[in-house]
């Protein structure tokens, strides 16, 4: 479950709130092309300030850098713990 992408969008519908990837490069796969977010943000629009972002990790975390920015749930679910440090770049 090891995950090597870029975030490349955010993706909302009625019923889920969906980070989309893509391969960091043409070099490495992703691993994963979507996360749902179970618990978004009530502005989704704070969630654009991920677009462009690498992000990596493996079955527990979603990193960028070395921040933890989500906790994983199975396969294609994270928990986002903040993005809050990004709004100051």
């Amino acid at each position: 479950m090891s995950i090597d992408a870029r975030i490349v969008g955010v993706r909302i519908t009625d019923k889920a709130c969906c980070l989309i990837l893509e391969p960091r490069d043409k070099r490495t796969l992703a691993g994963q092309p979507i996360f749902e977010i179970v618990n978004p943000p009530p502005d989704y629009k704070t969630l654009e300030v991920l677009i462009g972002e690498c992000v990596w990790g493996g079955a527990g975390e979603l990193m960028i850098g070395e921040i933890k920015i989500a906790t994983r749930i199975g396969y294609s679910k994270i928990e986002l713990i903040s993005i809050d440090f990004l709004k100051k770049k």
